[in-house]
């Protein structure tokens, strides 16, 4: 008999500071700013192996579109902060389903959202 064990993750409504940091991000979304993005990004930023960590923002800015492909952008920046974004107690804040994650600070600490360039860079 195979017994399957569920660990719900607690996730709270975000607190007005917290919601100002997710509106920020997608704002910089809404306007295209890729610089803004990279603002906005805790660097090293781990890349699933062996596609290399994105270690600058300039280095984030050129493979913007690797990390942040049409799809995720779009999802981003019509997300509504209420509903789509929570933080996930001391973990940080989660979007969706945990395809990106920011820290209590607002800084993105992880994009586990993989992009079809980037699955095409991995089998390279």
């Amino acid at each position: 008999m195979l017994a399957v064990l569920f660990h719900p993750v607690l996730a709270w409504a975000l607190e007005p500071e917290y919601a100002g940091f997710v509106d920020k991000f997608k704002s910089a979304f809404e306007r295209g700013d890729k610089n803004e993005v990279a603002k906005h990004i805790r660097f090293p930023l781990s890349r699933d192996y062996p596609v290399p960590d994105i270690r600058t923002a300039e280095a984030f800015v050129r493979r913007f579109e690797e990390v942040f492909d049409s799809r995720l952008s779009e999802q981003i920046r019509t997300s509504d902060t209420a509903k789509d974004w929570s933080r996930v107690g001391s973990r940080g804040i989660m979007f969706g389903s945990g395809d990106l994650w920011m820290d209590l600070d607002g800084k993105v600490i992880a994009v586990n959202y993989q992009s079809e360039a980037e699955k095409i860079r991995k089998k390279q």
